[in-house]
């Protein structure tokens, strides 16, 4: 009979030791939950915020464009108007591209962003665009923006946003981390792949941050002048868009001897 008590004390003080061990992990998870909720909170803040603070500068600045534009068409006495203009469209674009990024990041974390396949044509369609888009942020560094082209214009089926956005992404971000020298994108065959490589002779990126690169709101250090704007929102997105199109990305790169991101593109998406 005393046996048993004690057998059952035993068992009691077992099972009093293993809730209380319960009531610790319950614990620690009801944090780690709160912590989670706190911070999905505040990154909905940070969106928020800069939805709020780049819409109106946008407008504003579109605005006067405009109204410069009409008010200074014949005038030739002094300043530079054409470069008033020029500083003022890349503004515009610069605030018009954090607001898409937010946008664009928001609907792929619900899930809502649709891919839409059509047939595209390499160099006209996408490459092109992307160097004269950019090509003037490059000329204000004095680097050397080039397009080797080895695909003769061959075309691809793909989303022509979404490619398009990852390549700016990817020119504009070795553009920002280039002092001198060229950025230049690179393109060949390889069987049904077209492979693409965005090239700079920029700061290049520390290797204990080459897997964080992808990590929204992650910001490389590597680069300390004012060129280097932007909220860490760029190459996430380029990580989405590339798992959405079925696009392999890879990245070499050696600290103070510039970066290398590799595309490999299907030239056709599965259905074809």
């Amino acid at each position: 009979m005393q046996e048993n008590q004690a057998r059952l004390e035993e068992k009691n003080k077992t099972l009093l030791e293993e809730a209380l061990k319960l009531r610790e992990k319950v614990a620690s998870l009801t944090n780690t939950v709160s912590r989670v909720k706190m911070s999905e909170q505040m990154k909905s803040q940070f969106m928020a915020k800069m939805c709020h603070e780049v819409r109106s500068p946008i407008g504003n600045i579109i605005n006067m464009v405009n109204l410069f534009k009409i008010y200074f068409y014949d005038t030739k006495e002094g300043i530079d108007i054409n470069q008033c203009f020029e500083i003022i469209e890349m503004s515009s674009s610069r605030l018009s591209k954090t607001l898409d990024s937010i946008l664009n990041l928001s609907a792929m974390e619900n899930n809502s962003c649709p891919v839409k396949f059509e047939e595209l044509k390499v160099t006209s369609d996408i490459m092109e665009p992307v160097i004269k888009e950019l090509h003037y942020s490059a000329s204000l560094k004095d680097l050397d923006l080039l397009l080797e082209d080895n695909t003769d214009n061959s075309k691809l089926i793909s989303d022509k946003y979404m490619l398009s956005q990852i390549m700016v992404n990817l020119v504009d971000n070795a553009i920002k981390y280039t002092a001198s020298g060229l950025v230049k994108v690179k393109l060949r065959l390889i069987g049904p792949f077209l492979i693409v490589e965005v090239i700079d002779t920029g700061t290049g990126i520390k290797k204990e941050s080459v897997d964080k690169l992808f990590n929204p709101y992650f910001r490389d250090t590597g680069c300390y002048s004012d060129d280097c704007t932007g909220y860490g929102l760029g190459l996430a997105l380029v990580k989405e868009y590339c798992r959405l199109i079925k696009i392999k990305i890879n990245v070499e790169s050696q600290e103070g001897k510039g970066t290398r991101f590799i595309l490999t593109i299907p030239l056709a998406d599965d259905g074809e």
